[in-house]
This record gives structure tokens, C-alpha cells and sequence, in this order.
């Protein structure tokens, strides 16, 4: 019975997003609704419970007396809601901001950019195997001249101009798969939804 509930919901939902297909309309509104909703009042349980259990359950068992430091950073986004607390909201917003762009630019560097070139640069040193050699001095090309492409501080013009042309055929090369990636996944998202209607109309025995 669950199952087969569970199963005509998203029918219904999936019908009611359709419908925008159409024009915007009510149903529309309304699915589309339901799924912030739900999707926020999810998050906010999910996010109370890991307070509960991971933060004030140890300070108040004495174990970790320092994680009342984010419980008050986090307090302080409490700030925005009134003006005249509102500057406090900037402290953990500015700090966790900072934070994730050191983390992210530093990942980004080392994994995607240092990384690949040192990789590629070392294959070709090596010289294991003239295909190898070739694929290596591909790869590294095609990373340098990609990094030119976005790379806004110098005209795009002359050999240098050249460069960057080449590195923007090289993200069209590599955005080809990617997005027929992309495409295969939904495909397979929507072979599985078609089952899953198929499952909701047997239940009234269609």
C-alpha cells in the first residue's frame, strides 16, 4: 500500500511539473512548491538532529566543550533577521567564506591545474611508448592553451590569440562527452520513472 502511495505521488507531481510544458499554470505552482517545502522542512530536521547529536549532546556531556564555538558562530546568523544585529551575520558569513575559497582554490590548483600538468609533464618525460608520448602532449596542449582561454588580462589576438582559439577547441571536444554523459544519465532517469508509472498503474490492475 505504501509502495503503490509512494509510487502515484510522484505520478501526480511529475504530471503537475509537466503541465508547465503547456503554460504556467496552478498545478504547476503548486508542485513546485510542495517540493521546496519539503525539501527545506527535510533539511531543517536533518540539520537539527546533526546540532543535537554532534554538537550540544557533547558539550553537554562535557566531552567537547569547544564546539559551543560554531554553535555561537552559527547563533550569530540569527543577526540578519533584525537590522539592528545584522553586522553580526557578516562575522560567519565573511569567515566561512574565506574558508571555502582557500579550501576550494587550493584543491582546484593542486588536483586540476598543478596536477594535471605535472602528470602530463612526467609522460612525457618518461616516453614509455610513442602513443603514450603523443597522447601526453595532447593532453598537455590542450590544458595549457585551455588555462589561455580564460585567461582575461592580455588581448586574444596574434599567436596569442591563436592559442586561445585552439584551447576553446579543446573545451568543445571535451564538453561533447560530457554532455552526452549528461544525457545518458537523464535518459536513465527517465527509463526509471517510466517504470515507476508503470508500477503505479498496476496497482489498479492497468
Amino acid at each position: 500500500m505504501a509502495d503503490a502511495l509512494t509510487a502515484w505521488i510522484a505520478v501526480t507531481l511529475w504530471l503537475m511539473v509537466a503541465s508547465w510544458t503547456y503554460k504556467d499554470n496552478p498545478l504547476f505552482k503548486i508542485a513546485t512548491v510542495a517540493s521546496v517545502a519539503g525539501g527545506a522542512a527535510n533539511g531543517v530536521l536533518v540539520n537539527i538532529n546533526n546540532v543535537m547529536q554532534k554538537a550540544i549532546v557533547p558539550i553537554l556531556d562535557g566531552s567537547k566543550i569547544l564546539l559551543i564555538i560554531p554553535i555561537l558562530i552559527g547563533i550569530m546568523f540569527v543577526g540578519v533577521f533584525d537590522q539592528r544585529y545584522k553586522w553580526l551575520a557578516r562575522i560567519p558569513t565573511v569567515t566561512m567564506m574565506g574558508i571555502s575559497m582557500g579550501a576550494m582554490l587550493t584543491g582546484v590548483m593542486s588536483a586540476q591545474i598543478i596536477g594535471q600538468i605535472s602528470a602530463t609533464a612526467s609522460s612525457l618525460v618518461s616516453g614509455s611508448s610513442l602513443v603514450g608520448t603523443i597522447n601526453a602532449l595532447i593532453v598537455l596542449v590542450a590544458t595549457v592553451t585551455a588555462i589561455l582561454y580564460f585567461t582575461y588580462s592580455k588581448e586574444q589576438t596574434g599567436i596569442y590569440g591563436n592559442l586561445t582559439t585552439l584551447g576553446r577547441y579543446f573545451l568543445l571536444a571535451s564538453l561533447g562527452p560530457y554532455w552526452a554523459g549528461e544525457l545518458g544519465f537523464h535518459m536513465a532517469f527517465g527509463i526509471k520513472f517510466v517504470q515507476i508509472i508503470l508500477d503505479a498503474l498496476a496497482t489498479i490492475g492497468f
